[in-house]
């Protein structure tokens, strides 16, 4: 559908107008006529939307739960953030199931409450309102109650379980990975699928007789690839239910395989804007390596940044050949120096 501006539609009006009466900005007719134009305008824009969320590969938010439904697929929900709190303050305190406390701007529940003891301090294992990463909150922080009165209210371990509600982008990436790698059978590609489908679980690698017939390993990894055990478990239970009677299923975590990155290069930019640009283009390149690093590809992705004039030298982990990563591993952008010459 070709989309027409308000100044072509404007013009195209104008130009088709015959009578002899004044058609310049400034006079009504004109007004009325710019007027017209940017509703029609408008209108386009609205059917040009529409028209693109038909299609899966434009489609967005419900549009793209919507289209993704019809062929089985539904978006990843997240995870609660939860973890256990210390409350100090009056021995015998009651610490009641619902109460809310706040962190970071964050609200969590009490779902196992408890009370204060005689030395001062009690524990509760609390759950966030809202699903996300958000939770995650780090060991050591601060909480605040607005019901009744603490001395304190803290976490000794970082919470680590909240993960968010999958984003367009990776639906999108899981969705056509699994059209265009159809897994059958319990086939590797159908256990990569089922692995992926699992809240927390953006990539996996699965290898058949692993540890001789009738074993299969599969290796996982998250946003920032390791997973924690929680992970691994709804994973390992998800494939035992799915999976086709006879395999030893084993569920891990992929380890990082970090790629450190140095280059010199002609620019007019500065330092910092260089290393963003590339970092987040490496990085994407680096999601679908799944055995080897290429040098020339990660060389050719900074050569063909719009603030890079040239490169004058360019290694990855010290050199200048590609790297090899096992089915174990997931490679990730550790350090970019980036070195500006003029």
């Amino acid at each position: 559908m070709k989309v027409r501006s308000k100044d072509e539609i404007l013009d195209s009006m104008i130009s088709n107008f015959k009578l002899e009466i004044p058609v310049y900005e400034g006079t009504l007719t004109y007004a009325i006529f710019s007027s017209v134009a940017n509703a029609i305008a408008r209108e386009y824009a609205i059917k040009d939307e529409e028209e693109k969320q038909v299609f899966l590969v434009d489609g967005r938010a419900e549009f793209l739960d919507k289209r993704a439904s019809e062929f089985g697929y539904d978006r990843k929900d997240g995870e609660l953030a939860s973890g256990s709190v210390v409350f100090a303050g009056t021995p015998g305190t009651l610490i009641k199931d619902g109460l809310i406390i706040k962190c970071n701007g964050l609200e969590f529940v009490v779902t196992e409450g408890g009370s204060i003891s005689s030395e001062g301090e009690g524990r509760a294992i609390v759950k966030a309102l809202e699903v996300g990463s958000a939770g995650n909150i780090k060991a050591g922080s601060d909480f605040t109650c607005e019901e009744m009165e603490f001395d304190r209210i803290f976490n000794e371990n970082e919470f680590k379980n909240g993960i968010d509600v999958e984003s367009d982008e990776d639906f999108y990436t899981r969705f056509f990975y699994t059209q265009r790698h159809k897994g059958t059978t319990g086939n590797e590609d159908h256990y990569n699928e089922w692995a992926k489908s699992v809240d927390g679980v953006v990539d996996a690698k699965t290898k058949g007789l692993k540890d001789g017939p009738g074993t299969v390993e599969v290796v996982v990894a998250g946003k920032n690839n390791v997973v924690n055990e929680d992970t691994i478990r709804r994973v390992k239970e998800y494939i035992e239910v799915v999976r086709p009677i006879g395999p030893k299923v084993t569920v891990k975590s992929m380890s990082d395989y970090v790629v450190n990155i140095y280059a010199r290069v002609k620019s007019k930019s500065e330092m910092a804007t260089i290393r963003n640009e590339y970092t987040e283009v490496a990085n994407k390149y680096l999601s679908d390596v799944r055995s080897s690093v290429v040098y020339s590809k990660l060389y050719s992705l900074i050569a063909g940044l719009s603030s890079v004039d040239d490169v004058v030298h360019f290694t990855i982990n010290s050199g200048k050949s590609n790297l090899s990563i096992t089915s174990e591993q997931k490679a990730k952008v550790g350090t970019v120096t980036i070195e500006v010459v003029i």
